[in-house]
């Protein structure tokens, strides 16, 4: 079953020139062993703007994810997580 978050949960990220090389959600750290995917949204400049980097990241430990960097508010979460 695959989790998903709206928002999702406000994560401690460690970044490269590459990307995120290591999250730390709910007490425990994850190494990221492969980036599999990144893109950017910027939207809504004329309302509710979003600008968000997305990475689709699978880690040593085997889970596949979807962080985001919320560059407006220098924030990183956690939004989904596959089975």
């Amino acid at each position: 079953m695959t989790h998903s978050w709206t928002v999702g949960p406000e994560i401690t990220v460690s970044v490269d020139d590459e990307g995120p090389w290591t999250f730390t959600w709910a007490g425990q750290t994850h190494r990221v062993a492969t980036l599999c995917n990144a893109w950017r949204v910027h939207t809504g400049w004329w309302q509710q703007e979003v600008w968000r980097d997305y990475y689709k990241v699978q880690t040593e430990d085997g889970l596949l994810c979807v962080l985001y960097h919320d560059l407006l508010r220098e924030r990183w979460h956690l939004v989904s997580i596959y089975d």
